[in-house]
């Protein structure tokens, strides 16, 4: 399972209370997603977990914190990642963009629900696209 590295459960119920009941394709709920959530470092995380095919991720080996001050927003962090770049067998999960989405729901696999959440709108979806096109093009 993962875990709040900073921050309080309090705040992360609050914010994932938002993800689950808001409907993001509103534009007004997504400008407020920016401000419980850093979007663009998520959108990173999410693209290097996924590229990475780490496949003890996301029900596992995951931690979001939250600066505790008023304007903190949540992030997520990277670690132990020793099943991606092929550790695990590829045959079994050869699609990981899919394999995310197929652990939305599941209660230890949080990012799985935001990234679903955030992918209702069309304006991040276009952000994604146009951050995923620039990380591979660094690569």
């Amino acid at each position: 399972q993962g875990s709040l590295l900073d921050g309080t459960a309090d705040d992360w119920r609050d914010f994932t209370r938002f993800i689950q009941e808001e409907p993001l394709v509103d534009d007004a709920a997504f400008e407020t997603v920016h401000s419980l959530l850093d979007v663009e470092d998520f959108t990173r995380y999410m693209i290097l977990q996924v590229w990475g095919q780490n496949h003890d991720w996301p029900g596992n080996n995951w931690y979001s914190a939250k600066t505790q001050n008023d304007d903190g927003r949540w992030m997520f962090l990277v670690w132990d990642a020793e099943f991606a770049l092929g550790r695990t067998a590829a045959e079994t999960h050869p699609d990981s963009f899919n394999r995310l989405f197929q652990q939305n729901g599941n209660t230890g696999a949080p990012a799985a629900d935001v990234l679903t959440a955030l992918f209702t709108n069309q304006g991040y979806q276009k952000f994604f696209l146009e951050e995923l096109d620039r990380q591979l093009a660094e690569i």
